[in-house]
């Protein structure tokens, strides 16, 4: 099970699917150990989500800078925002790319909810550079350039590496997930915006 968190992307499963068939195939000992005497017991189990819907997604409660008002919700059982983009197939590929990369610079993709035809995305924190202004480091801009290696080398690319998409978030920049509909030729546009930082 150690490919599971292998360094390297590429020797990682392809998507969750596999990822679970591996974890599924392991064969479980049906012996329960005991608890020792006076071992403090573990809190209660927690509970299975509920399905996305009415129920649990609501207005969001965090409005921020305004540039994800159209997707953004809360889910009330996760207590935080979320952004909600539709599952389609260009949509399911830029968000599996997303998710193989696994860049901490790169938006995380929470959730696929193929019922509902939905995708969940970590919203943008902090600050946008549109609205404070300011030279990344070189350290900065590594990362960054990092990141977009590690997206193209997935098969995906982000096509808007703006100052509206990047963000200051504790002392690092980080890449709010595309507004747009992924085009032709994002991994060229990619490239040029990061040689203009």
């Amino acid at each position: 099970m150690a490919h599971l968190l292998e360094e390297d992307p590429a020797r990682r499963p392809d998507d969750a699917f596999e990822a679970r068939r591996s974890l599924s195939a392991l064969t479980w000992s049906s012996r329960v150990p005991e608890r020792r005497h006076g071992a403090p017991a573990r809190g209660r189990a927690s509970d299975r989500p509920p399905p996305s819907g009415h129920a649990r997604l609501g207005p969001a409660r965090e409005p921020l800078d305004g540039r994800d008002t159209e997707t953004r919700r809360h889910d009330a059982w996760l207590g935080r925002d979320i952004l909600v983009v539709p599952l389609d197939p260009a949509s399911i590929d830029r968000a599996r790319a997303f998710a193989r990369s696994g860049h901490p610079a790169l938006a995380a993709v929470l959730r696929v909810d193929r019922a509902a035809d939905e995708i969940w995305i970590d919203p943008p924190r902090g600050h946008a550079l549109r609205d404070e202004p300011r030279a990344l480091t070189p350290g900065q801009k590594s990362r960054l350039e990092d990141a977009i290696r590690s997206l193209h080398a997935s098969g995906g690319a982000h096509g808007a590496i703006d100052a509206d998409h990047l963000y200051w978030h504790d002392g690092e920049v980080v890449l709010a997930y595309p507004r747009q509909p992924a085009r032709e030729g994002d991994a060229e546009r990619d490239l040029a915006a990061l040689a203009n930082l």
